[in-house]
């Protein structure tokens, strides 16, 4: 009869025990069935801190060039890397982006294993986005903005999480009109559409990423109008 209170003692420690790598199990299979979890979901975390860190110094090096007395039309985004149509890097380097006298960005390709089709940062200026700046149907009120094309679906929604935008039922928000990406920027502000979504969830956002003909955009605003 006194054995009894230590066999019940150890009895509960196993329970307990039990309990607890039951937890431990059930928190591992959520972990392994969630949405972005496991090392395809880290991967994403990872590039979409990148590009939004060179987003960012992007921004920062637009913002040198205006503050050095330029204007915003003086913007020059040359580069030996980026296309021709871009112009020189020669060609007034203290307004130049990518000029350590100008903006002091250093030019990076889009992360190797990012795009669908690899395809380079586009800086174009055509492109009202809506909320951002000044919205009218006019070139006065287009912004200067970054874009990379071609990215997969799970960074796209990866991206707008981080910037606390909805993807709505779980995908990236769609724009059904169109926006022009791919027109370089040499200067002069055109317009061509807004860059909004059926549902406005990228209304005023400087940063995200958009579904349009089944094709993923990322873009940065450099500079709202």
């Amino acid at each position: 009869m006194k054995d009894k209170a230590p066999q019940s003692g150890n009895m509960f420690v196993y329970i307990l025990g039990a309990i607890f790598l039951f937890g431990i199990l059930i928190v591992i299979m959520r972990g392994s069935f969630q949405e972005g979890s496991g090392i395809d979901g880290e991967k994403n975390v990872l590039l979409v801190g990148q590009v939004q860190r060179y987003g960012a110094e992007l921004q920062r090096g637009v913002t040198y060039i205006l503050q050095s007395g330029f204007s915003e039309s003086d913007i020059r985004f040359a580069s030996t890397n980026a296309a021709s149509t871009y112009g020189t890097i020669t060609d007034g380097p203290t307004r130049q982006v990518f000029d350590p006298s100008g903006g002091g960005v250093e030019w990076q390709n889009p992360p190797s294993d990012l795009q669908t089709t690899a395809t380079p940062w586009s800086f174009s200026a055509a492109t009202v986005i809506t909320g951002v700046g000044t919205t009218c149907a006019s070139s006065t009120c287009a912004d200067l903005a970054a874009f990379l094309s071609r990215v997969p679906k799970s960074f796209c929604i990866q991206v707008n999480r981080s910037n606390n935008t909805t993807n709505p039922s779980g995908n990236p928000p769609v724009d059904p009109d169109g926006f022009t990406w791919n027109t370089p920027f040499t200067g002069t502000y055109t317009y061509s559409n807004y860059l909004n979504t059926t549902g406005n969830y990228l209304d005023g956002k400087m940063e995200g990423c958009v579904e349009r003909s089944s094709v993923y955009y990322y873009y940065r605003v450099l500079l709202a109008r």
